[in-house]
């Protein structure tokens, strides 16, 4: 057994803690002949041993710091903006807090009877407990309202403003048909960077003019005749009308649909009827 040492102490703990804090050249004269014999097994060499080397024996391993690369930090910073831009789009609308697209519809003209608010589509406002929408007010965000549901008949657009009645949306129909009965968002609508090429003929044949404003009549920009035969919408969305002065029947031609391919005037609508456009303008949103 380890005899105890007069400073209460084993001697053992004694001799290993001076190891730790004595120098190697002092080592050897505390191991020699009597080294013990005095009060204290560091009083042999003269050296005080310091306090704190029996707590390094059971202290734990200190935790490698990994020095801070300045490429990763950029590499980080790179992706939450990018994640940010792409995952939120309707954050950074506005204020940062408001849907990016909102509106509200009445069952009857002027914003009477009942109301509802809507920030996505709707595809049979009937579903809702309504007779049909012959008033809406269009807080933010372009929309497209359809004369039946399933986003079927005649197409209306909807953008930023108040529609008192059927008149104010319809685009001066040459048959009277007072009825919306679903809606949908405009969600490619950008009234700066929209641009479209529209062509004389099917399958995108014949003449063709790349188009980046409005235009209340083509034949008065030149435009060969009243029809237009195929679009391609590169980017953005545009109401195509049947007459001049932004009239009649309307068109609403996205680059989301048909990835913005549109080869025939039956794939302008489940309305179409004829290839006439005299006018067209971009959708603001």
């Amino acid at each position: 057994m380890d005899s105890q040492h007069p400073c209460g102490t084993s001697i053992v703990y004694a001799e290993l803690a001076t190891l730790w804090s004595v120098p190697r050249a002092h080592q050897n004269a505390l191991h020699a002949p009597g080294a013990h014999n005095s009060g204290c097994a560091h009083a042999v060499v003269g050296i005080k041993p310091k306090r704190q080397v029996l707590s390094k024996l059971h202290a734990k391993p200190a935790l490698r710091r990994v020095p801070h690369s300045s490429s990763v930090t950029k590499t980080i910073k790179m992706y939450r903006f990018t994640r940010s831009a792409m995952m939120m789009p309707m954050m950074n609308y506005g204020m940062g807090m408001a849907p990016f697209f909102k509106v509200t519809v009445f069952e009857q003209e002027h914003f009477q009877g009942k109301c509802q608010e809507f920030t996505s589509e709707c595809c049979n406002i009937q579903e809702c407990g309504f007779d049909n929408i012959r008033s809406i007010r269009v807080e933010s965000g372009a929309w497209v309202g359809y004369e039946h549901h399933d986003f079927q008949g005649q197409q209306f657009i909807l953008e930023r403003g108040e529609y008192p009645h059927w008149d104010a949306y319809s685009g001066n129909l040459s048959y009277h048909v007072e009825r919306l009965m679903s809606f949908r968002p405009v969600y490619c609508a950008s009234h700066q960077s929209s641009r479209m090429t529209i062509f004389e003929r099917e399958n995108f044949l014949g003449r063709s003019v790349e188009l980046c404003d409005d235009y209340p009549s083509l034949q008065a920009m030149g435009w060969c005749g009243p029809e237009v035969g195929s679009m391609h919408v590169q980017c953005g969305a545009f109401v195509c009308y049947e007459f001049p002065g932004y009239r009649g029947r309307q068109y609403i031609m996205e680059c989301e649909r048909h990835s913005g391919d549109f080869q025939h005037w039956r794939n302008w609508g489940s309305h179409s009827q004829t290839p006439q456009i005299q006018s067209i303008r971009r959708i603001q949103h």
